[in-house]
């Protein structure tokens, strides 16, 4: 019997090699993988359905806060892939408090 606490050290004992050939770590290398550009679709699609941000104005005083997508492979418990997950994180260190949230 394969518990879930098993299948996830088997996956995490994956040769890392193995795994970074199949996480992207650039935009530009997920782009040229369709299942990698989905991921990045779906989740581009979630954040305007849940009106995550809005465009405002920019002045020279703005603090802008950058962004990085990240992107991680989903396993099933036999360590085949189960899904392609992207995330859009920003890059909140680069924040002041008082300024840029309160």
């Amino acid at each position: 019997m394969l518990t879930q606490s098993k299948a996830k050290q088997l996956v995490t004992s994956l040769p890392h090699a193995l795994v970074s050939t199949l996480e992207p770590s650039l935009v530009h290398e997920a782009l040229s993988d369709s299942q990698w550009t989905q991921a990045i679709e779906e989740e581009f699609s979630t954040l305007q359905h849940n009106n995550t941000w809005d465009l405002v104005q920019f002045y020279k005083d703005m603090n802008l806060i950058g962004c990085k997508w990240v992107f991680r492979a989903k396993y099933n418990f036999d360590g085949s892939i189960f899904k392609h997950k992207a995330w859009l994180v920003a890059k909140g260190f680069l924040q002041t408090l008082g300024i840029d949230y309160a």
